[in-house]
């Protein structure tokens, strides 16, 4: 993502909407013709305009690097209830490595600054996993269900 997408996209857009209204008072002192109190409200504008930008531009760092780590919060939780599908017996060899894979695909992501996409992911893999213990329980405890005659109280 490049540095103004990047502003954009942690400042709700106002980045750009700045921008353009500095092009557009830029623009209105080019074609001139100004009066007194024109060229006065402009400077007070001007000024407004410069502090919001000096803000945008040290706190868009600071929100990008806030939500980088939400985003590698949520991956730890990922990774312990991935880790724990190792534990359950019902659940399928091939499913545990889709999860592996989906899950280093998320890394790249992370690493390669795609923060959005990563956290997309996150979420619909957080949704799986919780869908794969759930079947695994599922399995375990219909296969135990049916194991036991309840009339002989017996194991068979």
């Amino acid at each position: 993502m490049n540095n103004v997408n990047l502003k954009d996209r942690y400042s709700n857009r106002h980045w750009t909407k700045l921008q353009d209204e500095i092009q557009s008072i830029r623009d209105a002192y080019k074609r001139g013709n100004l009066d007194e109190s024109e060229k006065h409200r402009y400077a007070d504008r001007l000024h407004e305009l410069c502090g919001s930008l000096r803000t945008a531009y040290l706190l868009v760092p600071l929100v990008h690097e806030q939500h980088r780590r939400s985003i590698e919060w949520a991956l730890e939780r990922l990774l312990s209830s991935a880790a724990s599908l190792g534990s359950l017996p019902y659940v399928d060899q091939q499913k545990r490595d889709a999860v592996t894979v989906r899950v280093d695909s998320v890394l790249k992501m992370i690493d390669g600054e795609c923060l959005d996409e990563a956290e997309g992911e996150l979420r619909a893999l957080e949704s799986e996993v919780t869908a794969i213990r759930m079947h695994g329980l599922d399995r375990q405890v219909e296969t135990l269900l049916a194991s036991i005659d309840v009339a002989s109280c017996e194991l068979q």
